[in-house]
């Protein structure tokens, strides 16, 4: 068994739990004293840390946390994030499927049916499946919510950077294309910040397009808000279980008409649904410049909030869904999806047909990033602090 050090700094905690509560093994350093155990590895400092252990079904799953936040990476399943806590309440910011547990994925299928177990995705290449042809001719197979959520990410880097910052650095290479694909988490040591870097690098012969977008679903709740500015502009791409006015020519935030009489405010659209029917709609709105929306609790405590360079990711994708879909078995969902991303459409054959899209040339290197921050009212510690969501 290798013998790791862990090095505290003020007064953290011992240990963690998992998610039915209970201790995890963990080790830790007093004094001269060191102690390991062969799962998991563990370190903090200032508050700050990391930790890599074995979860359910013995999948690996990475931590990082501060005292305000908690953030759970799955680099088996695609990378997902499964969990955005805010220590000071409690709350998972990230929507978790009751129905469909995480697991490993296999290559291709159907999304909804199989992987759409919630928390946040990150979407390459396309949102809904098909072949699209590029511009040198040849063409693209791209498999139900694009390449990398059907593989096993390898951890590349887990540790504290040179500014007290945990971090965690995942890789993934393309199967509908030759690229290698890079992601880093960073957690900030003090603040309740969360930062994303992402590279993608053309390593094959053809043009690879740059269709992404990240794909967090967000637990939402009857009251929550979306904060985007009045008068943006937006396009509607879906609808399910409603009836829109028009579903062709661009609208503006947040009024979707319904009827010629009638709209829908989508900014204040969750809660119980008329007559109990619910629905669900995706649009499309163009990124405020820079790029930024929140969501917020419905009692006004809590906010999360993206920034992003609009000038990369001039749209941004809201899934809005009122109990008006599910992808599998069982009752419509409550969840809401905040996407920045590069084209205002799900399919990436209809990006080329608009020209909304970039394509990397042979070796050339796309990055961008993300920025996540949590806000809340200063209240008592929520109880269950070391429970796992």
């Amino acid at each position: 068994v290798p013998v790791l050090p862990m090095f505290w700094r003020s007064a953290p905690r011992l240990g963690w739990r998992d998610n039915q509560g209970r201790p995890d093994h963990f080790f830790s350093f007093i004094g001269n004293a060191r102690a390991a155990l062969h799962h998991q590895r563990n370190w903090q400092m200032a508050f700050a840390g990391f930790s890599d252990d074995l979860w359910n079904e013995g999948l690996r799953r990475i931590r990082l946390e501060n005292q305000f936040t908690r953030i759970a990476i799955l680099p088996e399943v695609a990378g997902k994030l499964i969990e955005i806590t805010d220590l000071r309440s409690g709350r998972n910011w990230l929507w978790s499927n009751p129905g469909l547990p995480f697991g490993r994925p296999g290559h291709g299928g159907n999304f909804g049916a199989r992987l759409d177990s919630g928390g946040w995705d990150e979407i390459l290449l396309s949102v809904t499946p098909g072949l699209a042809k590029l511009p040198d001719g040849t063409h693209c197979d791209v498999p139900d919510h694009g390449d990398l959520v059907w593989q096993s990410w390898d951890l590349d880097g887990l540790g504290i950077d040179d500014r007290g910052n945990p971090y965690c650095e995942l890789t993934a290479s393309g199967k509908a294309l030759d690229y290698t694909w890079r992601r880093t988490v960073v957690l900030e040591s003090n603040r309740p910040v969360m930062r994303l870097h992402y590279g993608l690098k053309n390593t094959g012969s053809s043009p690879c397009p740059w269709f992404w977008c990240a794909h967090p679903l967000i637990a939402v709740e009857p009251g929550m808000q979306i904060h985007v500015p009045e008068g943006q502009e937006f396009l509607l791409s879906s609808a399910h279980r409603m009836s829109v006015a028009s579903r062709s020519g661009s609208m503006r935030w947040p009024w979707l008409p319904v009827a010629p009489d009638k709209s829908i405010n989508l900014s204040t659209c969750f809660g119980e649904p008329q007559g109990g029917a619910g629905y669900a709609a995706k649009v499309f709105v163009r990124s405020t410049s820079p790029g930024q929306v929140s969501v917020g609790s419905a009692d006004g405590r809590e906010q999360l909030t993206i920034r992003y360079d609009s000038t990369r990711l001039p749209w941004l994708g809201l899934w809005l869904n009122n109990r008006g879909w599910s992808g599998a078995a069982g009752s419509p969902y409550l969840n809401l999806g905040l996407e920045p991303s590069t084209a205002p459409c799900d399919s990436l054959a209809q990006a080329i047909a608009m020209n909304e899209i970039a394509f990397l040339q042979p070796g050339e290197i796309q990055e961008w990033s993300l920025e996540v921050s949590l806000h809340a009212l200063e209240t008592a510690a929520a109880p269950g602090r070391e429970a796992q969501q």
